[in-house]
C-alpha cells in the first residue's frame, strides 16, 4: 500500500464469535466509464473492513460476500430488484438470528431530476445513473425486508456528484 494508519495494522483478534453474522463489503475502484475516476482505497479498506469482522466481531468468512468492482447485475443479485428482495444476501439471512453488516467503498451519484441517491457501479455511465445505477432507496427498501437480528450500514462514498480531485462525475450536479 501507498500508506499505512493505525487501524490498518495490528487488528484486534478476540474469542468473540457469531457464527449467524453476515456481510456483503463491496469495494470498487476501477470503473469502465472513462470520465470516473478510480476510487484508489476501495479495495484495501474493504479487506481492513472484512479483517475486523473476522477477528474482531467473530463473522465466520464464508458469511462474508466479498466483491471488488461490482457492476449492476451483481448489485441486484446481491440485494434484489425492485419488487423481489431475495438476493443472495436475504438467503444467508437466518431470520431473527443473523446480524448483517453492509460496508460499501467507492462512487455514489445523484440523480438531480429523481433527487434520489445510486450506488454507482464500475459498469455505470454516470449520466445515465437512473438507469445502471443501484438507487438507495431500492437497497434500503430490500433491506428492511430482511429478518435480520440487526442491521448496519457503513458507506464511504459521495452522493455530490463530484470527486474528491474536484471533478464532476455527473455532469448536472452542482458542487454545492
Amino acid at each position: 500500500p501507498d500508506f499505512e494508519v493505525d487501524v490498518d495494522v495490528n487488528i484486534l483478534e478476540t474469542a468473540m464469535t457469531n457464527p449467524d453474522a453476515v456481510a456483503v463489503i463491496i469495494g470498487n475502484r476501477n470503473y469502465r466509464h472513462k470520465d470516473i475516476p478510480a476510487v484508489k482505497y476501495a479495495r484495501r479498506d474493504a479487506d481492513i473492513v472484512k479483517q475486523y469482522l473476522v477477528k474482531t466481531l467473530g463473522f465466520k468468512d464464508g458469511n462474508i460476500l466479498f466483491e471488488t468492482d461490482a457492476t449492476k447485475a451483481r448489485f441486484e443479485a446481491l440485494f434484489g430488484i425492485q419488487g423481489d428482495h431475495h438476493g443472495i444476501l436475504n438467503d444467508y439471512v437466518k431470520p431473527k438470528k443473523s446480524d448483517v453488516f453492509v460496508y460499501y467503498s467507492g462512487h455514489g451519484a445523484p440523480d438531480l431530476r429523481k433527487m434520489k441517491g445510486y450506488f454507482v457501479p464500475v459498469d455505470c455511465d454516470p449520466a445515465k445513473v437512473s438507469l445502471n445505477g443501484y438507487a438507495l432507496d431500492l437497497f434500503y427498501e430490500n433491506l428492511s425486508k430482511m429478518e435480520a437480528k440487526s442491521l448496519t450500514v457503513v458507506m464511504d462514498a459521495c452522493f455530490s456528484g463530484s470527486t474528491n480531485s474536484g471533478a464532476t462525475l455527473v455532469q448536472s450536479a452542482s458542487p454545492a
